[in-house]
């Protein structure tokens, strides 16, 4: 498995407009390639909302960066995805 990290980003938004974009982002016209979202957990802990969710996109985009002939080789339809997601409520980052 394979961990991506992304930087802590601040959005010029309230947090009320940021959470509400994030939490429906899909199903949308523009991501027909993602087949599901499931959030598995998500929790209040210290003002701060955790959530993961556990996110199957259709394709391997992932292949692209490896050696062709094992790419060749490989048959895989969906990739599971895990994303965690934290909001600080009380900062509103």
């Amino acid at each position: 498995m394979h961990l991506f990290e992304v930087p802590e980003r601040i959005f010029d938004y309230t947090i009320n407009q940021v959470v509400t974009i994030f939490y429906n982002r899909y199903p949308n016209s523009f991501s027909k390639h993602v087949i599901s979202e499931d959030v598995i957990s998500r929790e209040i802990k210290g003002g701060k909302i955790i959530t993961r969710k556990l996110i199957v996109k259709r394709g391997a985009g992932f292949l692209k960066s490896v050696p062709r002939w094992i790419s060749r080789q490989t048959h895989v339809a969906f990739m599971p995805t895990l994303e965690e997601s934290i909001f600080d409520v009380i900062e509103g980052l």
